[in-house]
């Protein structure tokens, strides 16, 4: 009797426990300029000019409220003043200081170089005016400097202010934060100011309403973007209160910043050429990925659509792909190709790595950069930091090969292309940016070690550059910008004392300043090959055809 009352009064207390525990769902407050939590996030209404607030939620899709606890909160990030949506091709969140975008390769959430984005949409002269923000420096990384060269000379500028460099280096990661300096310390009158990649540091010289004399604060570069119109469209639309008629954001997936059937071209932007891809037979088929501006004439604003052409002749005439595209907006991130197969296009994509199979493009891995000819089960993939690789067709993953040393504290940034060879085992090359200073070329195979091909002292390899491979020879053919040159590695498969490196042609005398290698085909008389040629300052860079391994150039015409 005493046990069966004892337990009774552990099981009364433990109900009262956790009846004590429950959380109690609260109405949510007024609308009058507050905050709360919500499921799995929180909701604010503090940018919302009155009219409903934005989520800031984890979900299935991207976990920013958790992303935005760690990066500072309301100091570093600010309010929401968005709702989620798609920029080139990962979710995106946009908040008063940061805009954020959700990295499902790292699991992390990303800070848009939101100044850069402005400076590449001629924005510098309006910000500067407008917004007393610096101008950008210009050829300020030295040529040959390594990445920890170029974080160490830009974090370097800012000794000129103790204030702002205090501030700069207060959060953990300032250079995933904050990104890096882009200007010295500018005197802007009743204030000093930096620019930095994602943020504008200011320290007033008196007093202001939002600051007293000598602190140091971030301009909001969420909301410096949704006034120059970078950021528009529903995306900055309010949600409705929860529990007040309005329903939460679910895992469905994010509106996208994309063309919409309004869309027209904008004046002056013709096609260009992003890709050429290389598939099978002599004459190889080659496909084309073009891409322009468009405008969305419900919004004023523009953005980008993308097609797929074909030639059966080497680029002398052009036709629609039948299958198109699975994504025609800026969820379409790139393509590659499996040459061993007709027709083996791949696309990379927001959604996922798909495949065009059967007359149709089907999804065939969540994440992926390029495949192994004739092995559609051995994916590779890039990230900010590694080189991946899954050999079971994208349901597990490792690294693809030991000894990388990759990402914005190592010795550069992967590439997003790779070119990957038939064999057993097959070879993987990868190049390593480091900012504009330059670039290593890297090979491996699958589970051995990285290992750098080093140019030969007259070869300096730019970070503007383009790398191709001729399936026919196995040569790898580059562009080095800085020298106006394109060279050949015959033999990129020996070992690296024995590599050759040749000179193939000089591009000088076309009076292009920029040139980006984008295929090496075959043709009855030997390699074809095709480049963008540009000068500083072009909008869009043509498309040219070599029939004679680089000697000669003509302009290739496109529908």
């Amino acid at each position: 009797m005493k046990t069966t009352y004892r337990s009774l009064l552990m099981l009364l207390l433990l109900c009262a426990t956790l009846f004590s525990l429950a959380p109690i769902q609260a109405a949510p407050p007024a609308q009058t300029g507050g905050d709360w939590a919500i499921p799995n996030g929180h909701f604010f209404t503090q940018a919302a000019s009155g009219q409903g607030g934005f989520s800031v939620l984890d979900n299935s899709e991207a976990r920013f409220w958790a992303e935005f606890q760690r990066l500072g909160g309301l100091q570093n990030v600010g309010y929401p003043i968005s709702r989620r949506f798609v920029y080139d091709g990962f979710v995106t969140q946009a908040f008063q200081k940061l805009v954020l975008q959700w990295r499902p390769e790292v699991g992390q959430a990303w800070p848009v170089n939101i100044f850069d984005e402005l400076s590449r949409h001629s924005f510098d002269q309006r910000l500067n005016s407008t917004r007393q923000t610096p101008y950008p420096l210009q050829n300020f990384d030295p040529a040959g400097a390594t990445w920890a060269q170029i974080v160490a000379n830009r974090q370097g500028l800012l000794t000129e202010n103790a204030a702002i460099r205090t501030r700069y280096f207060s959060v953990r990661d300032p250079l995933n934060v904050f990104g890096l300096p882009v200007s010295r310390v500018e005197d802007m009158g009743n204030h000093y100011a930096v620019r930095t990649q994602r943020a504008v540091f200011q320290q007033w010289k008196e007093a202001v309403p939002w600051a007293a004399k000598g602190q140091v604060t971030i301009a909001n570069g969420g909301d410096i973007a949704k006034e120059m119109g970078w950021l528009a469209g529903p995306a900055i639309l309010p949600e409705a209160a929860p529990g007040q008629g309005g329903t939460l954001p679910t895992a469905t997936p994010a509106p996208t910043m994309s063309p919409t059937p309004g869309s027209t071209p904008v004046a002056g932007k013709p096609w260009g050429t992003e890709e050429i891809l290389v598939g099978s037979g002599t004459p190889s088929r080659l496909y084309a990925l073009q891409e322009r501006s468009v405008e969305l004439t419900a919004e004023r604003r523009t953005d980008v659509e993308h097609r797929l052409l074909l030639s059966d002749n080497l680029g002398t005439n052009w036709s629609a792909f039948e299958g198109g595209l699975p994504f025609k907006d800026s969820c379409l991130r790139d393509m590659t190709i499996d040459p061993t197969v007709q027709d083996g296009l791949y696309a990379i994509t927001c959604q996922g790595f798909y495949r065009w199979t059967n007359g149709a493009w089907v999804k065939v891995a969540n994440q992926g950069s390029a495949v192994t000819p004739g092995n559609p089960q051995q994916i590779w993939h890039t990230t900010p930091s590694s080189i991946v690789r899954s050999d079971d067709g994208g349901l597990t993953w490792v690294e693809a090969a030991a000894n990388l040393y990759a990402g914005s504290s190592g010795n550069g940034i992967p590439s997003e292309k790779l070119i990957v060879t038939a064999g057993t085992p097959p070879t993987v090359y990868a190049t390593l940016s480091v900012g504009r200073s330059g670039t290593t070329l890297m090979r491996a195979t699958p589970g051995g070690t990285w290992t750098t091909l080093q140019p030969p002292r007259t070869a300096f390899l730019t970070a503007f550059y383009g790398m191709v491979r001729h399936d026919a020879s196995g040569a790898l053919y580059l562009s080095l910008t800085f020298q106006k040159e394109i060279w050949r590695i015959p033999n990129p498969t020996a070992s690296p004392e024995q590599v050759i490196w040749e000179k193939v042609t000089s591009f000088s005398s076309m009076g292009k300043e920029n040139a980006t290698l984008m295929a090496a085909a075959q043709g009855a008389n030997g390699v074809v090959l095709f480049a963008a040629f540009s000068n500083t300052g072009d909008s869009n860079a043509s498309t040219y055809r070599s029939q004679d391994s680089g000697q000669t150039w003509q302009i290739v015409t496109f529908p």
